[in-house]
């Protein structure tokens, strides 16, 4: 076509017109279908990438020992599935998809250009060396700004839904303000992240830009020098392409860095996938029905909640007979409540070893260990659903069994009255109910669980004392077949109890019977007991 351009200024009187013509317009449905293949076949291998990488890493998560919530921000582990995920899902496969296209035309404008003056290879070496210098600086600065920016949005996600969470404590405690600041303070730390990447951005666009138009510049150069033996037509097709590439070339460099940064999502998200730590499995199940009678014993436990913090459970030795009600008192951070969590393997033990029944709950699989036992927990949960599925969540049981759980735990002038009675609606977290209504709704499903263990952490700290006194009532009149831990904040709720459980920073400091412990002047509770009677 060069050469029929040059014998006339008009396309159109080329001899070999219709041929070119021809062609051009069989490459048409071939570049039609290469693209809608390369789409096609992109989006296929991302999405089943991305899936399974989202389901991996959920699975993963679903297995993870409960400790790994305790010690894990929840706004990481959403970030994790929700920005993270974003990204692998929408911004990574179209930057791919770019990319390549914009690589390709990258290396189709140097053969072109090649071809037309071969000495451009040599030339462009020196601006090649300086744009892989400037790749490497800023492909390290680049990887730990966008580490930076990822690591800072997980305080802000998680301060949010602590700050939603709470939001009844936060204006209760009048620190609006308070939260508002530190929110900002997050949001500032995350934007100041996000800014320095967009700045370093602009930095290496910048540079990119002078190394395009050094390849311009000589391009041009090389086209002047070689005037006399040059085709006008190459040269234009030449000048063409390196105008082109101009502002491809830092495009492109600049998106291969940005892909490659926003591969942490993926190298994210492979940290769940690749991590093999789960909840201990035993090696046997038990075969006949377990627990029978309900008895526990505690030799010499310790308990840690990390290899770094200090026992919360130290030596601790006690044994608790079938159907004997055993009291726990102690100040805060005694150790109480990590007799529930050693019992219900939240953590595992350091030393020592809990029998149920004479079976050591190590050797017990989870699944089986954790529906043997029911806790009634300070702060009740309840499920958004009704109250029939919160009674009952595997509809097991009968409308029969549901009532009589419902009578015997003072329930009944609360279902009954309502006109969907088992049907009525349990908003998210029980909030269309009072804290007592739900303790006690709590108290029927344990109930309906037929549980031969029953833990109660501090259920009654949050009650008035009505419902504390149906409560009560409750426990004695529906759970006397069952062996329970009363963990107390108030003494009172203790002393009907067959013995009490003294804990002080972590270790058994008293366990006898209430009468034995009042006749005791050097007694521990005995003072405990006469400093309430004095503060009243």
């Amino acid at each position: 076509m060069s050469n029929g351009t040059l014998r006339s200024p008009r396309v159109v009187d080329n001899p070999d017109l219709s041929c070119y013509l021809l062609i051009y317009a069989s490459f048409i449905p071939v570049l039609v279908s290469l693209t809608l293949v390369r789409s096609f076949s992109l989006v296929k291998a991302t999405i089943h990438a991305s899936s399974a990488l989202h389901n991996t890493g959920f699975q993963k998560i679903l297995h993870r020992p409960l400790s790994f919530f305790y010690t894990t921000p929840v706004g990481r582990i959403v970030n994790r599935f929700s920005a993270d995920q974003d990204e692998m899902d929408l911004v990574l496969p179209l930057n791919i998809e770019v990319f390549t296209n914009n690589v390709l035309q990258v290396i189709a404008a140097l053969i072109a250009v090649s071809y037309v003056s071969p000495w451009f290879a040599l030339a462009v070496i020196p601006l090649a060396v300086l744009f892989l210098i400037l790749m490497v600086i800023f492909h390290v600065c680049f990887r730990r700004l966008k580490c930076l920016d990822h690591v800072t949005r997980s305080p802000v996600l998680a301060h949010f839904g602590a700050s939603v969470q709470g939001l009844e404590a936060v204006q209760a405690y009048g620190v609006e303000r308070e939260f508002s600041f530190k929110q900002c303070q997050l949001l500032d730390s995350n934007c100041v992240a996000l800014l320095l990447f967009q700045t370093a951005s602009r930095w290496l666009a910048l540079r990119l830009e002078l190394v395009s138009a050094g390849v311009a510049l000589i391009t041009g150069l090389l086209i002047l020098t070689g005037w006399d033996h040059l085709n006008p037509a190459l040269a234009g097709l030449a000048l063409a392409f390196t105008l082109q590439m101009s502002g491809l070339f830092q495009f492109t460099a600049r998106l291969a860095v940005e892909t490659e940064a926003r591969f942490t999502s993926v190298q994210r998200m492979l940290e769940y996938c690749n991590d093999d730590t789960k909840e201990p499995i035993a090696t046997s199940r038990l075969k006949t029905e377990w627990p029978v009678g309900g008895s526990i014993l505690f030799q010499n436990v310790s308990l840690r909640y990390g290899s770094d913090a200090p026992l919360a459970l130290s030596d601790v030795s006690f044994e608790a007979k079938s159907q004997q009600k055993i009291g726990i008192v102690g100040r805060s951070g005694a150790g109480k409540s990590s007799l529930a969590v050693a019992l219900f393997r939240l953590f595992e033990v350091e030393s020592g070893q809990i029998c149920v029944d004479g079976q050591d709950i190590c050797e017990i699989p989870l699944d089986q260990l954790r529906p043997a036992l029911s806790i009634i927990p300070q702060d009740p949960v309840l499920f958004a659903g009704t109250l029939r599925y919160n009674l009952d969540p595997f509809n097991k049981l009968s409308d029969v069994d549901l009532w009589q759980a419902i009578d015997r735990c003072h329930l009944s002038d609360l279902v009954r009255t309502s006109n969907l009675q088992l049907e009525t609606a349990v908003s998210e977290g029980g909030n269309n109910f009072s804290v007592g209504e739900r303790q006690l709704l709590c108290l029927a499903r344990a109930l309906l669980k037929r549980s031969k263990i029953l833990i109660l952490d501090e259920a009654t700290a949050a009650v008035d004392s009505e419902t504390d006194a149906l409560i009560q009532a409750t426990l004695r009149d529906a759970f006397q077949e069952c062996t329970m831990l009363v963990i107390a904040h108030r003494l009172a709720t203790v002393l009907h109890c067959d013995k009490i459980l003294v804990m002080e920073a972590g270790k058994t400091l008293e366990f006898d019977t209430p009468t034995n412990l009042m006749s005791n002047q050097g007694s521990k509770f005995k003072a405990m007991i006469k400093a309430l009677e004095h503060s009243l």
